[in-house]
C-alpha cells in the first residue's frame, strides 16, 4: 500500500449537507443498524455511546447499508488492545475489498489503516496518539482517491495518508461498519461483513464509539491533488535506485551499498569441490560437522579463548572476518579480547582434494601479543553432542610474539577422537596445498581482469563457492542450491549453473552436471526435480547450449533421444492443452503444472512457459547441427506454434491499472498480482525477472516493457534487485538487468550488480 502522509496539515470543515448522523443518545439503536458479534461478545449503548464487549482477536460492530459513492464517513472512537481487531471505522464493498481506519494499541498507542483489496491486507501504522482517549477517524471517498484522517475535536482534521483508490472499490461501498472485525472472503476469514474471529480469541476488553456521520465529499476533495498523484507515482519507484542514477557519473558499491545495513550473521562453508558434505564456519567461529543445524544431534565445535575463558568471537565489534587471498574458501576470523589477538585459519582436505574420501576441518589459532611482557591464555574447543569432553591447550605469547595451536577434526569421528593436535610444519604444508589447489581451480577457467579489487575477489570466491554446492553422490554429482541449507537439487537453477560454469569455461564440470540431471528425468521425458515446469526446458537449453559452446557432435548424439523425449513430453501436453481449451481461452495450449518450488499447485505460467519453448527451439537447431534435420524441423515448427499460442495468450491477458499496462505471469488468476495488491514486488517480480531471463521475448518488444516498466514503476525493485518481502531477493534480479544489458542500460545494470554485491 502507498501512503501520502502530512502530519502537519490541517484542513477545517466546511458545512455540506449531512446524510446521516448518529450520537446514540436514544434509548435505542436506529433501525437501519446491524448488530453483528462473536459468541460472547456484546455489542450496547452506554451513556450516550456504544459499548463493545467484546474479546481481543474477535468481532462486534454496527453496520448499515451505504450504496452511496464519493462520501466521507466520520466517527469518535476509544480504543480497547487489539491488533488487526482493533476498534475502526469500515467502508465496505465486499468480503475481500474493503478500507479500514481506527485506533491501534502499539507503543503507546497509533492511527492504523488496513487496505484489503481481494483477500490481500497491507496494513499502516500512521502517527502516534493517546490511546487511553477518545480520537475522530474518517474515511474520505473521491472517485480516484481514498483519504485518512484523524483529529481531535471533529472540528480541525489531520491528514495522514491519501491512497489512489483501486479498481476493486470500484461503485459505492455497500456498507458502513464501526467496530471491530476482520475478513479475506476466503481461507480462514471467509465470512462476509467482517463477522470472523481469529483462532486465539485474546482476553477481553471494552472499546466505544459515537458521534458517527456520513456527508458528501465536497466536489473539490473528490479528485486527487497533482501533489498527491505525484507522490504516489514517487512512493511505488525504486527512490534510492533513481537516487543512484541521478547522481553524476555510474553508480558506486560505496554509494549503492550505504542503503543496506551491515551484516550481522556471517556463515561460510569450508570442504573440497564435488565432496558430499561441507564444513559450515559460524559467526563466531564454530565449526558445523552437519547439514542440518536443527538436529538435537548436530555435531558441532565451540572454541573458546583466554583466561578466564571467554566464547571466541563473541563480541561483534572485536571480530573481523575475511577469506585468504580475498576469495579463497579459507576463512579467517580475528578476535581482539583483553590486548591480545587471536587468529583463526580453518579448511577443509582430504586426501590428494579429491571429492570422495574422509573430509577434515585443519585449524589453526595464532595467538598474538603486542604489548611489552608474556602472557598466558589458552585455546578450548566444546563439543555440542557426542557426549566429548572439552579439550584446552594453555599458551604463552611472548612480548611483541606469537604462539600457536593447529588442530584437525574429521567430520565423521567415529570411533576417533573429535579433535586431534597437528604440527605447525604439517598445518603449514597443508595450508600451502590448498592454496594452490584453490588457486589453480579459479585459474582453469575464463579470467576476468577488472580494476576494483572487491570485484576482482567477489567473482574467484563465488566461483569457489559454487564448487562446494556441488555433492558428489556415487557417480553421479548433485548441484545444490547451497551447502548446510537448500540441499538438494533444484532442476531449474541447477541447468543454469551448468550453463554458467560452460560460459566460464568449464565444460567437464557442466557436462558431469547435467548428465546427473538427466539421470532424474522420468520416462515420459518430463524433467523436474524440486521446482516445477521450468525445469524442463532449462535442462533442453542448457544441453543445446552445452554443445553450441563445446562443439561436441558426439556427447550431443548420446543425450539427443532425452532431449527429443523431453520436448515430447511438452507436444504432448500442449495437445491436451488444445482439446481443453478454446483458441480464443488465455490458457489455450498452454501448460497446467507446479510453476516454482514455494507454490506447489498446477497453474499455467509464462515463466515455464517461456523456458520450455526456448528450450525446444535451441533443441531444434542443436539437432540441426549434427544433421538430424527431419527432427529439428519437426521441433522447429512445434516450437513455432508454441510461441504464437503464448505471445497470443499475452496480449489476451494484459490488463491496464492505473494507466499502466501489466502482464499477469498467471493469466487466467491473477494469482501472483493478487498476492502483491497489483504491485510488481514479491513473488511476482521474482517470476517476471526470471521469465525476461529465458529471453523468449526480444528486449525491446512492447511485452517486455510491460514488465521492466511495472517494476520499476510499482514497487518492484529496491536499490536495483528485486523486491521481496519488503527487502530483497537479488539472486531473481538477473533477467531484469540482463533485458537491461540487452538494451545498453548499462547504468541500471551496474546498479543492479553493486546491490547485489553489496547485499552479499
Amino acid at each position: 500500500m502507498i501512503s501520502f502522509v502530512f502530519l502537519s496539515l490541517t484542513l477545517a470543515t466546511p458545512a455540506v449537507q449531512v446524510l446521516f448522523q448518529d450520537s446514540f443518545e436514544g434509548p435505542a439503536l436506529d433501525p437501519a443498524w446491524t448488530v453483528d458479534a462473536s459468541v460472547g461478545n456484546e455489542v450496547r449503548l452506554e451513556e450516550g455511546t456504544v459499548a463493545l464487549h467484546a474479546d481481543e482477536n474477535t468481532y462486534a460492530h454496527l453496520e448499515r447499508p451505504l450504496e452511496v459513492d464519493c462520501v466521507t464517513a466520520s466517527a469518535r472512537l476509544k480504543g480497547a488492545p487489539a491488533m488487526s481487531w482493533c476498534t475502526s471505522l469500515f467502508l465496505y464493498w465486499d468480503p475481500g475489498n474493503w478500507m479500514q481506519m481506527g485506533l491501534i494499541w502499539r507503543g503507546e498507542g497509533r492511527y492504523y489503516t488496513v487496505q484489503t483489496l481481494n483477500g490481500i491486507s497491507t496494513e499502516a501504522d500512521l502517527a502516534p496518539c493517546d490511546f487511553g482517549q477518545w480520537h475522530f477517524v474518517r474515511l474520505e471517498l473521491g472517485r480516484d482517491c481514498l483519504r485518512c484522517l484523524s483529529s481531535e475535536d471533529g472540528r480541525k482534521w489531520t491528514l495522514q495518508q491519501a491512497l489512489p483508490r483501486p479498481e476493486e472499490w470500484a461503485g459505492p461501498p455497500k456498507r458502513l461498519i464501526v467496530g471491530k472485525g476482520y475478513g479475506r472472503g476466503t481461507g480462514d476469514y471467509p465470512q462476509p461483513d467482517l463477522d470472523n474471529d481469529y483462532p486465539v480469541r485474546g482476553g477481553p476488553g471494552v472499546s466505544y464509539l459515537d458521534d458517527v456521520t456520513v456527508e458528501p465529499t465536497p466536489p473539490e476533495r473528490r479528485q486527487a491533488s497533482p501533489e498527491e498523484r505525484r507522490a504516489w507515482e514517487m512512493g511505488d519507484r525504486d527512490r534510492w535506485g533513481e537516487e543512484e542514477l541521478a547522481r553524476p557519473g555510474d553508480p558506486s558499491f560505496e554509494s549503492v551499498a550505504r542503503h543496506f545495513p551491515p551484516l550481522k550473521h556471517s556463515r561460510e562453508v569450508v570442504g573440497v569441490p564435488e565432496h558430499p558434505v561441507d564444513i559450515g564456519v559460524g559467526e563466531d567461529g564454530r565449526l558445523e560437522f552437519t547439514d542440518d543445524l536443527s538436529s538435537p544431534q548436530a555435531h558441532v565445535a565451540t572454541f573458546q579463548v583466554g583466561q578466564p575463558p571467554v566464547p571466541f568471537a563473541s563480541l561483534r565489534e572485536q571480530t573481523r572476518k575475511r577469506l585468504l587471498d580475498g576469495s579463497l574458501p579459507i576463512v579467517l576470523t580475528t578476535f581482539t579480547p583483553d590486548g591480545l589477538e587471536y587468529e583463526q585459519t580453518v579448511f577443509g582436505v582430504t586426501e590428494g582434494f579429491r571429492s570422495e574420501g574422509d573430509l577434515w576441518a585443519l585449524v589453526r589459532m595464532r595467538v598474538s601479543n603486542p604489548g611489552p611482557t608474556a602472557r598466558s591464555t589458552a585455546v578450548a574447543v566444546t563439543f555440542q553432542t557426542g557426549g566429548w569432553a572439552s579439550q584446552t591447550w594453555p599458551l604463552t605469547v611472548p612480548p611483541q610474539g606469537s604462539a600457536q595451536v593447529c588442530l584437525r577434526f574429521p567430520y565423521e569421528p567415529g570411533n576417533r577422537s573429535p579433535v586431534e593436535a597437528l604440527e605447525t610444519a604439517e598445518f603449514d604444508r597443508k595450508l600451502a596445498q590448498a592454496r594452490r589447489f584453490w588457486r589453480a581451480r579459479l585459474t582453469r577457467g575464463m579470467q576476468l581482469e577488472v580494476p576494483e579489487p572487491r570485484v576482482a575477489a567477489a567473482w574467484k570466491a563465488l566461483l569457489a563457492y559454487s564448487f562446494l554446492n556441488v555433492d558428489r553422490r556415487g557417480e553421479l554429482f548433485e548441484p545444490h542450491d547451497g551447502a548446510g541449507f537448500y540441499e538438494a537439487i533444484f532442476g531449474y537453477s541447477a541447468a543454469l549453473y551448468a550453463n554458467a560454469l560452460d560460459l566460464w569455461g568449464y565444460a567437464a564440470e557442466a557436462e558431469r552436471y547435467l548428465e546427473t540431471l538427466l539421470q532424474h528425468q522420468q520416462p515420459d521425458g518430463l524433467y523436474t526435480e524440486n521446482f516445477g515446469l521450468p525445469d524442463n526446458g532449462a535442462l533442453l537449453w542448457a544441453l543445446a547450449e552445452h554443445h553450441r559452446l563445446t562443439g561436441d557432435d558426439a556427447w550431443l548424439r548420446r543425450v539427443a533421444p532425452a532431449m527429443k523425449a523431453a520436448a515430447d513430453w511438452v507436444i504432448r501436453r500442449r495437445r491436451e492443452s488444445h482439446q481443453a481449451h478454446a483458441p480464443t481461452e488465455v490458457t489455450y495450449g498452454l501448460i497446467r503444472f507446479r510453476p516454482y518450488c514455494d507454490y506447489p499447485e498446477p497453474v499455467f505460467d509464462y515463466f515455464g512457459e517461456a523456458y520450455n519453448c526456448v528450450g525446444m527451439e535451441q533443441t531444434a537447431a542443436a539437432f540441426a547441427r549434427i544433421g538430424w534435420l527431419d527432427e529439428a524441423r519437426r521441433l522447429q515448427e512445434e516450437a513455432a506454434r508454441y510461441r504464437q499460442d503464448i505471445l497470443a495468450s499475452m496480449d489476451r491477458a494484459v490488463i491496464r491499472r492505473e494507466g499502466l499496462p501489466i502482464l499477469p505471469m498467471e493469466p487466467d488468476t491473477h494469482r501472483l498480482l493478487k498476492s502483491t495488491g497489483y504491485r510488481a514486488g514479491g513473488y511476482y517480480g521474482l517470476v517476471a525477472s526470471c521469465f525476461l531471463e529465458s529471453q523468449f521475448l526480444p528486449s525491446n518488444d512492447p511485452r517486455t516493457f510491460w514488465i521492466t516498466d511495472f517494476m520499476e514503476r510499482k514497487r518492484g525493485l529496491i536499490v536495483g534487485s528485486c523486491e521481496f518481502a519488503g527487502g530483497i531477493d537479488h539472486a531473481y534480479t538477473y533477467g531484469y538487468l540482463l533485458t537491461q544489458l540487452r538494451r545498453d542500460q548499462v547504468r541500471k545494470v551496474i546498479l543492479g550488480f553493486y546491490s547485489m554485491l553489496a547485499y552479499g
